[in-house]
């Protein structure tokens, strides 16, 4: 965890154009080819999901056998595609903004990214879905990318290709986790240096004394990284 804490905080303070946008600019990539592959899957697979393995949900909390979860906080904190996520809407202001050529660009990228991200909120519930039935239950990566892969492997003639789909789809979710994981971090240390500045004010206005290590891009990182890890390993309850 703390060797993860450490590539986010170097990560998230490179500048954009070194790390972030050449990253991403690949990623994207690797997502356009795993939404086509899990249309494909979806549709050519056509599967038959039993209701009976997924019950209504219409309580506030679960207990899944590790202790009793709640819906909240979680429900809003996570990064959820197509859901309630101020997360992505923090994206938009923080660091997608900063990326665009003129103003005009702004609503054809952030309506089709809505867009998008509703049609990747559907393949991943397809997915989860599906991978209860196939077995693939054993954590996030090996539930997404097992469902969309045993979907493929449905299809006449793809059979044999289970396993090299599996791996690529690992990839893809991999290299998206490594990116909200920095991009998340560069955000939170903007609105913790925005807690300490007054309207208008920037973290270079400030002359120095206490505020100006509360602003300080460095400390505000290193600080919201160990909050974050701890938060991480000892989860919510226990802070």
């Amino acid at each position: 965890m703390w060797l993860i804490g450490l590539y986010i905080t170097i990560a998230s303070v490179t500048p954009v154009w070194i790390l972030l946008q050449p990253r991403d600019y690949l990623s994207s990539f690797l997502l356009y080819a795993m939404l086509i592959v899990a249309v494909v899957g979806i549709v050519g697979a056509h599967p038959d999901i039993d209701p009976n393995l997924f019950p209504a949900y219409t309580g506030f909390s679960v207990d899944n056998g590790n202790g009793v979860q709640y819906l909240f906080p979680i429900l809003f904190t996570t990064v959820a595609c197509g859901a309630i996520s101020g997360f992505h809407s923090l994206v938009s202001s923080g660091t997608t903004s900063k990326q665009l050529d003129k103003e005009s660009d702004a609503k054809p990228i952030a309506y089709g990214g809505m867009l998008l991200e509703c049609v990747l909120a559907i393949i991943t519930l397809c997915a989860i879905a599906y991978a209860r039935e196939t077995g693939h239950i054993h954590g996030a990566t090996d539930i997404f990318a097992g469902g969309i892969a045993a979907m493929i492997a449905k299809i006449p003639g793809l059979e044999g290709a289970e396993t090299m789909m599996y791996t690529l789809l690992v990839l893809t979710y991999s290299a998206f986790c490594l990116t909200s994981l920095d991009t998340a971090t560069r955000l939170a240390r903007f609105m913790f240096q925005e807690f300490w500045l007054e309207p208008g004010e920037t973290p270079k206005d400030i002359k120095g004394g206490f505020k100006k290590l509360m602003v300080n891009p460095y400390f505000a990182t290193i600080l919201t990284v160990v909050l974050g890890v701890l938060l991480g390993m000892n989860g919510f309850m226990k802070i």
